[in-house]
């Protein structure tokens, strides 16, 4: 299962995308909005994970831009520290789970979004 990271802090990303691959995911890490919109440009993704504070573009924005004229949406998770109803609002309303993930859970939230058929 190929993933997509976005996340802007080095450690973290590197925290997530160590767990992903020891589980056998294939992980593309990026640190910003704009590179993830590349990357989803040129790759196909069975899943993505999307920190809302990204320094380039909100999380929101950047999951706005990849549903975009698009019909086969990329499942995508959520992951921030922002705990408001309305930031939890405005991702379900574009159609992503969110909630802040412990590192042991990620892996199972992404084959619970992705499905058990893109493994």
């Amino acid at each position: 299962m190929r993933v997509l990271l976005v996340e802007d802090h080095t450690s973290l990303r590197e925290l997530i995308s160590d767990h992903l691959c020891e589980r056998g995911f294939a992980v593309d890490a990026v640190s910003g909005a704009e590179d993830a919109l590349v990357s989803i440009a040129a790759i196909s993704y069975d899943a993505a994970i999307i920190d809302l504070g990204l320094p380039d573009m909100g999380g929101l924005e950047l999951l706005t831009r990849m549903r975009a004229g698009t019909e086969d949406s990329v499942p995508t998770l959520v992951i921030t520290a922002r705990d408001s109803l309305s930031d939890r609002v405005r991702g379900l309303n574009g159609s992503s789970p969110t909630r802040p993930t412990a590192k042991a859970a990620s892996s199972i939230q992404i084959y619970s979004y992705a499905g058990p058929t893109r493994f």
